[in-house]
């Protein structure tokens, strides 16, 4: 598809950094990522993901707080220190991984999850013309499906029939 119209955006300093990282370490130019977004756009007729508010439930979200409940927080959190109720952070999440470690999970690829794998390589290398974007894409998400008998637990659960009641994560 010829690319001729122009976009002049403003938008955060800092936003725009943290994004061009990402999108630097899929191999995605800023410009194919927001062409995909608004090829997104037309396609699902809406903004192609939820905007909502964070979930964070009322006992910690600092915005619905008193102050006399935030300050009673961290008054909590000095108090443990002073307990010694702390523990150091390393060895907290090596601790953590060595019992992740101990379970063993098994990893099944359905053949839906598989054709979707290959509509997307297919999309971005011929429709978006972007063939290293497209390995890219395939290689990250490939990457993480074999990454699943480590922390299984880091994606939802689909929320169509037969997967829910499976078990089955959604990894995209």
């Amino acid at each position: 598809m010829e690319k001729t119209a122009t976009l002049n955006l403003r938008v955060n300093t800092t936003v725009k950094g943290r994004a061009e990282e990402v999108l630097s370490r899929l191999g995605i130019p800023m410009s194919t990522a927001i062409d995909m977004y608004l090829n997104q756009i037309s396609l699902t007729g809406g903004i192609p993901f939820a905007v909502t508010l964070p979930k964070a439930p009322n006992s910690i979200n600092m915005d619905l707080m008193a102050s006399e409940d935030l300050h009673a927080k961290l008054q909590k959190g000095y108090d443990d220190i002073e307990a010694g109720k702390v523990q150091n952070a390393a060895s907290a999440f090596a601790k953590f991984r060595r019992i992740i470690s101990m379970k063993q999970y098994i990893v099944e690829i359905t053949d839906e999850a598989v054709a979707d794998m290959e509509q997307l390589y297919n999309h971005i290398a011929y429709v978006l013309l972007a063939l290293e974007n497209a390995i890219g894409q395939y290689n990250r998400i490939a990457d993480e499906i074999l990454e699943l008998d480590v922390f299984p637990e880091r994606f939802r659960i689909m929320d169509s029939e037969p997967e829910h009641s499976k078990g089955i994560e959604e990894c995209w």
